[in-house]
């Protein structure tokens, strides 16, 4: 019978989740030494791997619009900063992680100095625990090598620069709280804890740090972002800052200097203008106090030699006229120094980015020039803010300038304008005083000149009295400024978030690694591997049926074993099931014999051990049975059975001998074997002769069974001539050995209908490649001489 509608095997099929488990279950080893080796890597990177922790803290962004209420009554609009809405968040981010608010921050910590201990694996920086503290010279050249110190004492310490183990010649004595100096280093060591001093072992030394540099390490570490709004996209006004490192308390520390030193920048930049209004009036006080001492001092003198008090009604009715007109003249030529300091800061380049005095201050209330300064202030609030985001160059940044420029110009004419018409008022105001001073000449000479020095102290008496107000109201304002940023929550150390390394992250990626990297081994040399190594394969990728396995036969090769050796063992029982199978899969002819071939694709598969022992087998069933030699080029079974080898098969078929000459009886009982005989030199022709078909219809007269051990189809086309006298092809593949192609070969013969109802024989196998004798078939015929060292001595122990 053919086997009907052959089909290509299949290299995938469905996955097969039970399948796949047990064959990862079979090297179980794997995942233990692996995961052995992981697990340890992981712990020993916990071990030597510093912590890195998260320190966080935050900023709240208050809205500044009413902060400046009572300084806009004063100045009368002077402008209260970047924007009346409140602060840009994304500007305030940038100037707090700017490099001069940084730099400012670690040059008042004193972090230029970093201390670290050595220990006998790895070096760590400490901060709190250092025993030691230490001021720089800042006008000294600090060298880059590391500075050991060794203490002596309360007292004194010894400094080694660079190696620690080279001390001559770098090795340098030093007392506490002293300079200590040469021309590699000079700073001053103070003591933090005297108990530390005296139990100090580990070596410590110290590392200079240059101040830029470190400044930009802290920059590219610092974050800040804004918080963004509930329901909203927008940022609110809350600032989370943020950074990463080993030493928990100094980033904290860090964090809150950066804070306190944003604030106090930030309170700076809202009282520019008052500053510069107070020291506008201070630089006009100066003056006039001294014209006001010496015009004081002169009316003194002269009542007391004079002996003259008081003015006349005439001379005091003068007298207030005359004091009136100062006054107007006085407040004119304030307010023409006011001008002539906006005149010459408007000359100044675009560079210039300092807040303009408001003219209110000169008691000016013009305006359309007090609306041009708070515009020109704005912009200068929004160009010194957008230095720090913008690029120089940029697009957004030229429009301020350009604003900037076109606000300058407006400011200039207005000025030219306001300058003009005050020199007009003050030349009407000397003609009003020249007609006032003819009335004055016709008063008594005494009369006249005390007239004179008392209109002098009263013009500088009430210009000394007015500047005064308005430095106590600008200096009210600039108490009265209140920083619009405050600190949220402060960093602390206890909050710190571990970032890594991560203890059970790093045991987990452990074992995922070890799994992949198992998981992959395991399907690296399975697919790699091109030999039959799993039974389970076989089956589901071969469409030829597979009749039996038969399983491995330790420590002797299969190599001269027999069924009749053990006829209730494992192997017997595997050659009884293919017997039985045989019975389903051979059809019966008649009374003739039943005509079984056995092959395989290279030598070494054992066809020929599968032979001898299914012939063994069939005979103790009873039956009649003949093995046939086929392979007459390198033949076997003459060896295997010490049989005659000078008379055989090849004899028969160059009729050279009868049939009866060349059958020879073996030691079992209902076998018969026709051994190959000599090897000839044609055996293609030999068989495809017809004596080869005269001798199976004689021997399938006389007996029940034909079994043939034919060569291998994959080297010799011997078998493949005999093809078509043989009703049941059997196929041996051997675990291990035999590869995927060897089971192509019989496809192909299949497929071309050459090989007539062809069935596999798996020989060789084990229970890891899938074997079913390991628990089943023969357990019971095992005897105490076939049990495992390890069953033997744990039977007699329980003896």
């Amino acid at each position: 019978m053919k086997n009907e509608s052959p089909q290509e095997p299949s290299d995938y099929q469905d996955f097969d989740l039970k399948y796949w488990f047990f064959k990862v279950l079979k090297h179980w080893y794997y995942f233990i030494i692996v995961g052995a080796l992981f697990l340890s890597a992981a712990n020993l990177y916990l071990r030597y791997t510093p912590r890195n922790y998260k320190v966080q803290a935050s900023i709240l962004i208050n809205d500044d619009s009413n902060s400046n209420e009572l300084s806009a009554n004063f100045f009368t609009g002077i402008g209260r900063g970047r924007s009346g809405s409140g602060a840009n968040v994304i500007t305030e981010i940038a100037v707090l992680t700017s490099f001069d608010i940084v730099r400012k921050t670690l040059d008042s910590l004193n972090f230029r100095v970093a201390f670290y201990k050595e220990g006998k694996v790895k070096t760590r920086e400490i901060y709190n625990e250092v025993p030691i503290k230490i001021e720089l010279d800042p006008n000294h050249f600090q060298t880059s090598q590391r500075i050991y110190f060794d203490f002596e004492g309360l007292n004194k310490f010894k400094v080694i620069v660079g190696d620690i183990e080279q001390r001559e010649g770098n090795t340098y004595e030093c007392q506490f709280g002293v300079p200590c100096e040469n021309q590699k280093f000079s700073f001053t060591t103070f003591i933090n804890d005297s108990s530390k001093i005296t139990q100090y072992e580990e070596p410590l030394y110290a590392r200079f740090q240059d101040l830029d540099r470190l400044t930009v390490g802290y920059v590219n570490r610092v974050q800040a972002v804004a918080r963004q709004q509930i329901n909203s996209f927008l940022p609110s006004q809350i600032i989370d800052l943020s950074m990463g490192g080993r030493l928990i308390e100094k980033d904290a520390i860090f964090l809150n200097a950066l804070c306190q030193i944003f604030i106090n920048f930030k309170l700076e930049e809202k009282n520019i203008k008052a500053n510069n209004t107070i020291r506008f009036i201070d630089s006009q006080l100066n003056s006039i106090v001294d014209s006001l001492t010496w015009v004081e001092l002169v009316l003194e003198n002269y009542r007391a030699s004079e002996g003259i008090i008081d003015l006349s009604s005439k001379g005091t009715l003068v007298l207030t006229k005359l004091t009136e007109l100062e006054n107007q003249k006085s407040v004119i030529e304030l307010n023409q120094k006011y001008y002539d300091y906006l005149a010459d800061y408007l000359e100044k380049t675009n560079n210039n980015t300092e807040q303009v005095v408001a003219p209110s201050s000169a008691g000016i209330s013009d305006p359309v020039l007090g609306a041009l300064i708070i515009e020109l202030n704005q912009l200068l609030s929004q160009k010194t803010l957008s230095e720090v985001t913008l690029a120089e160059g940029s697009f957004a940044l030229q429009g301020i300038n350009d604003q900037i420029d076109n606000i300058k110009k407006r400011l200039v004419e207005n000025v030219k304008n306001i300058m003009a018409g005050s020199q007009l008022s003050l030349d009407q105001l000397d003609n009003r005083l020249r007609e006032l001073r003819l009335e004055i000449n016709e008063l008594p000479r005494n009369e006249r000149e005390l007239l004179t020095i008392q209109r002098k102290f009263n013009v500088n008496n009430e210009l000394y009295t007015f500047l005064l107000k308005q430095k106590a109201e600008s200096e009210i304002t600039r108490a009265a400024t209140a920083p619009n940023i405050r600190i949220l929550n402060k960093a602390r150390d206890f909050q710190a978030i571990l970032l890594g390394p991560r203890r059970m992250r790093i045991y987990l990626m452990a074992v995922l690694i070890t799994g992949i990297l198992v998981f992959g081994i395991i399907l690296t040399k399975f697919f790699l591997n091109d030999k039959i190594s799993d039974l389970e394969q076989l089956k589901n990728q071969s469409v030829i049926p597979i009749l039996t396995d038969i399983p491995h036969l330790k420590g002797t090769g299969g190599k001269g074993v027999t069924v009749a050796d053990s006829p209730r063992g494992r192997l017997a029982e595997a050659f009884r099931n293919l017997r039985i199978n045989l019975d389903f899969v051979v059809p019966a002819v008649g009374d003739r014999a039943r005509v079984i071939g056995i092959t395989s694709a290279t030598s070494g598969e054992g066809k020929t051990f599968c032979a001898i022992n299914l012939a063994h087998i069939l005979a103790l069933a009873g039956k009649k049975t003949l093995l046939i030699g086929l392979d007459l080029r390198k033949p076997k079974i003459q060896q295997e059975l010490n049989l005659n080898e000078n008379k055989g098969l090849s004899s028969f078929l160059i009729d050279a001998a009868h049939f009866n000459d060349v059958v020879q009886k073996s030691d079992a009982e209902n076998l018969d074997v026709i051994a190959s005989g000599p090897i000839p030199p044609n055996p293609t022709e030999l068989i495809e002769n017809g004596r080869l078909e005269k001798l199976l219809t004689e021997a399938s007269q006389k007996y029940d069974y034909i079994i043939v051990d034919g060569p291998p189809i994959g080297l010799v086309t011997d078998y493949i001539a005999a093809a078509n006298l043989i009703q049941t092809t059997l196929f041996v593949v051997r675990m291990n050995y035999s590869k995927f192609q060897s089971y192509k070969v019989l496809q192909d013969h299949v497929n071309k209908s050459i090989l007539k109802n062809s069935h596999l024989i798996v020989n060789d196998v084990t229970n890891s490649a899938g074997g079913k004798y390991g628990y089943g078939y023969g357990y019971y015929a095992e005897t105490e001489g076939s049990k495992s060292t390890w069953a033997r001595l744990f039977r007699r122990k329980r003896g």
